[in-house]
């Protein structure tokens, strides 16, 4: 059970450092397109 949990936290921690950095970029982007229609309207 011991190497099962530190795969999955290795594999965790990989996944959550290489996915926010992107996944923020398009959040932020919908975000920021979202705001100018809102102040278009």
């Amino acid at each position: 059970m011991e190497p099962l949990a530190l795969r999955a936290r290795s594999s965790s921690a990989s996944a959550s450092n290489s996915i926010p950095s992107f996944v923020q970029i398009l959040i932020n982007r919908r975000a920021m397109c979202a705001s100018s229609i809102l102040q278009n309207l």
